[in-house]
């Protein structure tokens, strides 16, 4: 891609400087709009010369609204190729950055599925919703932008659905242990509470959590959480 086409292309810098996203990247500009650092965001799939190893690596990211806050993940997975492949290593770094691009914290064992992101980040960047994995046992973690842990809970073998609401007062996530039933467990941060409920007694459709507390499910309120 030319010069003209990129510059075109990209995003406004925040004013007073600060994070933006593309597709394909983050991008740091000073308070002059200056480009000052860029991280990629990709998926990429190389094998050996003899088609027996596969390395994989998944960038993904995001910023706040404002951009005053980003985060960054990388994980890098090494396969044998099987009847069903074998991870032989697999690495993972995420990390949450300031306005000045330094690393405010970071995270060895968030993690997701494919295509998926491990984190959901309020409007303001000052809370985030974290996906973790050890061993084979799910996590989530609410944490603040300086790294303080607010909430952590355990999530089981899998995680369905999850969201923060957009103050990041408010969040869910759907979760089942090994052949277990779902359930969603809907929590109020700035309480430090939980509300655990069957996904079977909630109303089908795709669950939503509102900056006053209201639950949604299918679009129809469900319960407000206090």
């Amino acid at each position: 891609m030319s010069t003209a086409v990129r510059a075109l292309s990209l995003p406004p810098a925040p004013a007073g400087g600060g994070w933006a996203a593309t597709p394909s990247s983050l991008l740091l500009y000073s308070s002059s709009g200056k480009t000052l650092h860029e991280l990629g965001l990709d998926y990429v799939a190389s094998e050996d010369m003899e088609g027996s190893f596969v390395t994989r690596r998944v960038m993904r990211g995001g910023v706040s609204k404002d951009g005053r806050f980003a985060w960054h993940w990388e994980k890098v997975t090494t396969l044998k190729r099987e009847r069903t492949d074998t991870v032989l290593a697999s690495t993972r770094a995420f990390a949450y950055l300031g306005t000045n691009g330094y690393r405010l914290w970071s995270d060895d064992d968030a993690d997701a599925p494919a295509r998926e992101d491990p984190a959901r980040i309020s409007d303001s960047g000052e809370t985030v919703l974290v996906r973790e994995l050890r061993g084979k046992e799910w996590s989530v973690a609410a944490v603040d932008f300086t790294g303080n842990r607010l909430m952590e809970l355990g999530a089981g073998t899998r995680i369905e659905s999850w969201s923060l609401a957009p103050t990041g007062r408010f969040a869910h996530f759907c979760w089942s242990g090994f052949e277990g039933p779902l359930v969603c467990s809907f929590l109020n941060i700035e309480a430090r509470t939980k509300k655990d409920v069957p996904a079977a007694d909630l109303p089908p459709g795709g669950l939503r959590v509102l900056d006053d507390g209201s639950v949604l499910a299918g679009g129809r309120l469900a319960f407000r959480l206090r």
